[in-house]
């Protein structure tokens, strides 16, 4: 897994060890600690390092200078200041100085190692934007969809976001599924807040959605279905929309896992997905499904964004090439058939990217997580000339 290097700049080394002990993490490595004078600053501008977090609660002129100066000197190495609490003069110098975020220890919604990549992932997305472009956070929203029951929908929504927030993404799972959402059994998460709270709380502002964000261990963020079926009345299309546009300044990725229908809110949730993945298994019945589905999506000027997953490969005479070729869409993710193992993940309430790491699907999806961090899994999929009906 690659760490994300930081440079820790204190006045004193006890602060230096007090930083570091609050950023204590396996996503973060050291490259070195520095005190914020002259000596430093000749430091911080070679040191190999993507972001510099200064501790302080004071930031006095010596530090601002400091952080101005290298700001000047090194502008693509954001700097971060880590403080117990800032009032209103201490923000001003904040901001006045070059510092990219204030990461409050006392008013935290979050850890702040959540925190620091949240601000160097908005960094990084704005200096890599396209100049003649919208200037905005690259953030992907990926919808995994199956308009047939059983089909390993939420198997692979939640394997596939723990891979990417393991692979230091910050990652937002949402359970779309508002009737029946499995989305927390499959974590292990015995009580959360949910989707309906956060409507009744009425503030889609990020400081207060965060709070109804669950923290699962592995770094996902999670935002569970409601814990009734009657309560999926309560979430209107409007709702969901802004939830994803709110949420896609803080997260590089946000997967939501669908309902198996075509409603309001599925329609909601699709117009928002840059991609729609679609799980298909090897019978019949599925491919049938899927011919039926893919129709709608196009009909919906959606075709653009789907990409086939193929779920269960081996469990049927139906090979890969013959539901590629039915259906008209190159698979971009083939899964093996691992019932046991996919069943035992489930009952223990622990992904199967976690628990069972030698299993072929845990190396599929990371492999797959992976190369769509790096652009290389989303190529527009290769269509049939005619698509058998």
């Amino acid at each position: 897994m690659e760490k994300l290097r930081i440079i820790i700049a204190a006045a004193t080394a006890e602060l230096r060890e007090e930083a570091e002990r609050l950023l204590e993490s396996d996503r973060l490595q050291i490259a070195a600690r520095l005190t914020p004078d002259s000596e430093g600053l000749t430091k911080a501008g070679v040191v190999p390092a993507e972001v510099l977090i200064l501790y302080s609660d004071w930031l006095d002129r010596k530090e601002a200078d400091f952080i101005e100066r290298l700001y000047m000197t090194r502008p693509h190495l954001p700097c971060v200041l880590l403080c117990s609490e800032a009032d209103a003069d201490m923000l001003q110098r904040a901001l006045y100085c070059g510092v990219k975020r204030v990461i409050e220890l006392a008013n935290a919604n979050e850890p702040p190692v959540d925190a620091l990549f949240a601000a160097y992932n908005r960094e990084i997305n704005r200096l890599s934007a396209d100049t003649n472009a919208p200037v905005g956070y690259e953030s992907k929203v990926l919808g995994i969809f199956g308009t047939k029951g059983g089909v390993g929908k939420t198997t692979v929504a939640v394997n596939l976001a723990v891979a990417l927030s393991k692979l230091n993404k910050r990652v937002v799972l949402i359970d779309v599924d508002l009737q029946f959402g499995d989305v927390g059994i499959f974590l292990d998460i015995a009580k959360a807040d949910t989707i309906v709270d956060i409507i009744e709380e009425n503030d889609y502002e990020y400081a207060a959605l965060s709070s109804f964000l669950f923290k699962h261990s592995s770094g996902l963020r999670v935002l569970c279905a409601p814990t009734a079926p009657e309560y999926a009345e309560i979430v209107k299309p409007e709702h969901v929309e802004k939830i994803i546009t709110e949420l896609r300044s803080e997260f590089d990725y946000i997967l939501l896992d669908m309902p198996p229908a075509f409603n309001d809110i599925s329609l909601a949730a699709l117009e928002q997905c840059s991609e729609i993945y679609f799980l298909v298994t090897p019978d019949i019945p599925s491919l049938r499904n899927a011919q039926v589905s893919f129709g709608v999506i196009e009909t919906l000027n959606m075709a653009d964004k789907l990409r086939l997953v193929l779920n269960r490969e081996g469990n049927s005479n139906l090979l890969r090439r013959d539901i590629e070729d039915v259906l008209g869409v190159k698979a971009i993710i083939t899964l093996p058939c691992e019932y046991k193992d996919c069943t035992q993940a489930v009952n223990r309430g622990v992904p199967i990217v976690l628990g069972y790491k030698r299993n072929k699907i845990s190396a599929e999806l990371f492999a797959f997580a992976e190369r769509l961090i790096s652009g290389q899994a989303n190529e527009p999929p290769v269509r049939g000339k005619e698509r058998r009906r």
